[in-house]
Formats: C-alpha cells, structure tokens, sequence
C-alpha cells in the first residue's frame, strides 16, 4: 500500500509540473492597457506640448520643454503611466518613432 500512495505523489508532482510548463507555454493575450497603447500608438494619439523654462531674473523665456501625454480620459495619459506601460510591453521602441 505505501509504494502506491508515493508512486500517487509522484504523479501529482509530475502532473504539477507538466501544467506549469504548459502554462507558461500559452501565448497570453493582451491586457487592456496594452490593447489601448497599442491603440494610441497606431491611432497617432500621443500629444506634444511645450512647457516654457524661464530665467526668473531677467523675466524672459529661455527654452521650452518638451513634453508628451497620451489622450485625455485615459489611463495613459500621464506620461508616467505611458512610459512605463511601453517598458512593461516592450513598446518602448514604438513610442520613440
């Protein structure tokens, strides 16, 4: 009776271990952040703007930075949030072009 309870663990180990290599051999679908970046970024709809550096002491614009957000509404439009969904899906190529 033993030899059939440990051959009985040894199959549930093995059976374990066979699910989670299955598992992690399935292609996993997109996640909804990263549907929607994908969407923004085919759909162009990231936005450039410019925000002004000034000298304070001469009163006087010195440059501008410049600056990018995803569509308003959305949980990408921070750049925070948009940078770091790209680096999570690989997409940080795409955001550069």
């Amino acid at each position: 009776m033993q030899p059939y309870i440990h051959d009985l663990q040894e199959l549930q180990i093995n059976w374990g271990s066979t699910m989670t290599r299955l598992a992690s051999s399935v292609v996993q679908l997109p996640s909804q952040t990263q549907q929607l970046l994908l969407k923004i970024l085919e759909q162009r709809q990231l936005k450039a703007v410019f925000q002004p550096i000034v000298h304070i002491a001469k009163n006087e614009i010195y440059s501008h930075e410049g600056l990018i957000r995803g569509p308003e509404n959305t949980s990408l439009h921070s750049p925070l949030a948009l940078f770091e969904s790209a680096r999570k899906h690989n997409l940080g190529f795409e955001m550069d072009i």
